[in-house]
């Protein structure tokens, strides 16, 4: 028989046992539970920040807009549609980092974005405060990049944009000459000083980048157009869609591909494929760069009149009559504004951007990063 004071000893220790046991029981808790949130909140930041920083980057391809305050805005405002544990990001200008490009060596712009989580405005804890820990401080960091020069796309337009498009001298002017020098790209496919300060400004001039009347033919009946096969059934079809979606043998063009140019003015199969990309009337209209009105007059930085074509430079390979081979040496986005009832589409030049030195063409270029403009807008950088 066990005696009253060997009882009363066993009795006396199990208040300390229980009171180790729910502290151990918290400790395991807060591992559990509050480090499993913070791990949640963790990643949720990081989603976040790599959606901010590639909304910012994105704000590049717009030539022309203020920069660093419109990469600042398109990341604070993205950041803020995204939530962790329920609550929406709110970032200021101080968490965006953005290095603007230099369009004149082919520097690409990056953009920075750090979401934190921390001190007040912390992960707020459960269990974890029994043992003094209120919060737990969260940090997300990413880094988006815009490139400059060009690789591929798998939605180029079977249009090609002259070297000299944006030349203003007139028909007797000589824009490729080295004293005036009015184009794109130079003959070592650099942006020109003049393109730079054309591209520079957010004015925008409408072109005719696709003329159906033979006076108004490069030469005649070269009429800026692309052969990517089965004539104007593919013609119509990749005007209003993507290579990739048309049946294109060759669906991924690259900087440095060879194409082949479409004769004959085609106004039908014009009219028609622009119709179909743009809508009739179109859905959406110029209101500046970067800013595209719909039909409610609500504004949207992107649209389906937005596309990318090849640009050939006529300086080094002139333009001449018949089907005739055209290089691949940068890619011009465009915002196309409308097509008349005579055939001819007009749109206005929102960026150029020059194949990148090596590159290749065809299948040999199959490894180089690829975007829907043409060039490459990815994450570099996480943390």
């Amino acid at each position: 028989m066990i005696s009253d004071t060997r009882r009363s000893r066993q009795q006396g220790m199990t208040l300390p046992l229980v009171a180790v046991f729910i502290v151990v029981l918290f400790v395991a808790a807060a591992l559990a539970i509050d480090l499993g949130i913070a791990y949640t909140a963790r990643t949720s930041a990081q989603h976040a920040a790599d959606a901010a920083a590639l909304a910012g980057a994105w704000t590049f391809t717009n030539a022309g807009l203020p920069q660093p305050s419109t990469a600042t805005s398109a990341a604070i405002q993205v950041a803020a549609q995204t939530k962790i544990l329920g609550q929406s990001v709110a970032i200021t200008a101080s968490n965006v980092n953005v290095q603007l490009p230099d369009l004149a060596t082919g520097v690409p712009a990056w953009v920075t974005v750090t979401v934190p989580r921390t001190g007040s405005n912390g992960v707020a804890t459960f269990f974890a405060r029994a043992i003094g820990w209120n919060s737990i401080n969260v940090t997300a960091k990413a880094t988006a990049e815009a490139a400059v020069t060009g690789t591929s796309t798998a939605c180029l337009k079977p249009l090609f944009i002259p070297n000299t498009l944006i030349s203003n001298l007139g028909p007797t002017g000589n824009p490729c000459s080295s004293a005036t020098r009015e184009t794109l790209f130079d003959d070592s496919g650099n942006l020109t000083p003049y393109a730079v300060q054309m591209l520079s400004t957010s004015s925008r001039q409408l072109y005719t980048i696709r003329p159906t009347s033979p006076p108004s033919a490069l030469v005649p009946s070269q009429y800026f157009s692309v052969d990517y096969g089965s004539g104007a059934n593919t013609y119509r079809c990749t005007l209003s869609g993507c290579l990739n979606t048309c049946g294109v043998t060759n669906p991924q063009q690259y900087c440095g591909s060879t194409l082949t140019t479409e004769t004959g003015n085609m106004v039908g199969p014009t009219i028609s494929g622009i119709d179909g990309l743009i809508g009739t009337p179109p859905t959406y209209s110029w209101s500046g760069l970067g800013d595209y009105v719909d039909q409610n007059n609500d504004h949207y930085d992107i649209a389906p009149n937005v596309v990318v074509t090849p640009i050939w430079n006529n300086c080094t390979s002139p333009v001449s009559s018949g089907a005739q081979n055209l290089k691949v040496v940068g890619f011009a986005q465009l915002f196309i504004a409308d097509v008349n009832g005579g055939g001819d589409v007009q749109a206005y030049l929102i960026n150029a951007s020059p194949c990148a030195v090596g590159s290749g063409s065809g299948s040999g270029s199959s490894g180089q990063a690829s975007g829907p403009l043409g060039v490459p807008i990815r994450l570099i950088k996480t943390q």
